[in-house]
Parts: structure tokens; sequence; C-alpha cells
């Protein structure tokens, strides 16, 4: 220590400095848009028995035409082809809600001029929050595992099939849950 500074060993103000350079050097090009949400196996709370909307969020460099459609097995009915939608928000974060039938898994298509996202699967149906104690906690002596594979969880971080044990327990228990068979008739 000199004059009451501490002096950074030169060997990491090296490292430091090869890391941004490298960081800056190989960052591939971006793409015109990304979606944020919905997130893969993500489910939305529909509002009537045949109906829902999916929140559409992201990040647009040109705000321009967008469309969506989805493809996949509606609860009733036909799903329609490429459906033009207005977005809120500026060149930046973009938001839209997207009129979409009960049902699912959908494989939504985000289309930006020439550019195309997707989600592979989104479902529109309904949504439980399931807390408790030992069976809602993967303490349960059976696991279960939905066969119809559309039965999903969130660990509040991301949307995954519902197999258990359920992601998101503090303990790391390795049990099953009571909660999917809630899911377990569609």
């Amino acid at each position: 220590m000199k004059g009451g500074k501490a002096m950074l060993k030169p060997r990491l103000i090296v490292a430091c400095c090869v890391l941004w350079i490298a960081s800056t050097v190989t960052g591939a090009a971006q793409p015109a848009f990304q979606i944020i949400a919905p997130r893969d196996y993500q489910v939305v709370q529909r509002q009537t028995r045949l109906n829902g909307t999916i929140v559409l969020r992201g990040v647009m460099k040109d705000p321009r035409s967008v469309e969506f459609r989805l493809l996949g097995s509606a609860l009733e009915g036909k799903l329609p082809d490429w459906q033009e939608i207005e977005v809120e928000g500026d060149a930046g974060a973009y938001e839209a809600r997207l009129p979409a039938p009960a049902g699912g898994w959908y494989r939504l298509e985000v289309r930006v001029g020439n550019d195309t996202a997707v989600v592979e699967h989104v479902g529109v149906g309904e949504v439980f929050v399931v807390a408790g104690q030992s069976n809602s906690t993967n303490y349960g002596s059976k696991k279960q595992k939905p066969l119809s594979g559309r039965v999903a969880s969130f660990d509040g971080d991301k949307w995954a099939l519902a197999d258990d044990p359920q992601p998101g327990v503090f303990d790391r228990s390795k049990g099953g849950s009571a909660s999917l068979r809630l899911g377990m008739r569609w």
C-alpha cells in the first residue's frame, strides 16, 4: 500500500481488460426483435370457457408491422391464420394483447418483417396457485406424472412440464405432490 491507497495487482487489470475486449468483439448481431413473454410452457388464465388473452412482451429495434399466429388445437373451432397486431411502445420494449382461444399447447409465431420468433408451447386454460405443507411440497409417497402432457409448473423463473417432484420447493424434497391431480383429467 502506497500513500494509503491499495494497489491492484497487474494481472487482475490485464484479465479485466481481456474480458471487456472479448465481450465487445464477439458480440453477435442482435435480432430485429425478441420475445420475452410468454415463456415456453407458460399457461395463461382464460377469461371465459372458450377465450383468453396472451400478453406478448419483448424488445424490438424498429417498431413496425407485427403479425402473430397460433398453431395447434383449440378447445373448440379453428385457429385463425396470421393476424396483424398493434404494439404499444417504442424502439426497445413492446407489449401487445393477443386474443387466443382456450386450448394448447400452441406454437406461437410472431413475425416482424421477414423475421419470425417462436414460443413452442403456450397454453390458455386454468392456472392454479398451490400452497401448503407436506404433499404440496413433494412429500407425497407417490410421484405424479400427468398423462396428457398438458400440465405445467412455474418455479418463479421458468415454466416446465409438471412431473413430480415439483420445482420451487425450498428444501428440495423428492417425493410426490397432490396438486397434479388437478390437471389429471385434461
